[in-house]
């Protein structure tokens, strides 16, 4: 009569300590991989950020050549409702295909209506205490 081992290892089957190797490893790469992903997924997504601003700059920059004045907005300069607004109104005349722009990080999207400079300002996440 063959014992239990023989017959699973006719059968070509794994053993117990061949699984919990081969678990550790794909959870070791998977330790390192998911971090790796989250830097590369937030540094994409700021980069998104700061190619949308450069766009409604440019989008300024035009519209100025093309009227001689700056887009009107009624909100303060240098803040979101400002950026918002710009977007609304470039938007609308045909300077921007896009209705409004949100950033993917969070971030705050800034209109200066006397320079026609569109910043991006980073906001950093409290850290849970």
């Amino acid at each position: 009569m063959k014992s239990v081992q023989g017959v699973l290892r006719e059968k070509g089957g794994f053993t117990l300590a061949e699984l919990v190797v081969v678990l550790a490893i794909i959870g070791l790469l998977a330790g390192i991989a998911v971090p790796v992903y989250s830097k590369a997924l937030g540094a994409a997504q700021q980069k998104t950020d700061e190619t949308n601003a450069a766009m409604v700059e440019s989008a300024v920059q035009v519209y100025v050549a093309d009227t001689g004045m700056m887009p009107s907005v009624a909100a303060t300069s240098g803040t979101k409702e400002a950026f918002d607004e710009v977007v609304t109104v470039l938007s609308g005349v045909g300077y921007l295909n896009v209705s409004s722009i949100t950033s993917k990080n969070n971030n705050v999207f800034e209109y200066n209506s006397t320079t026609g400079k569109v910043s991006v300002k980073v906001v950093v996440a409290p850290t849970p205490t």
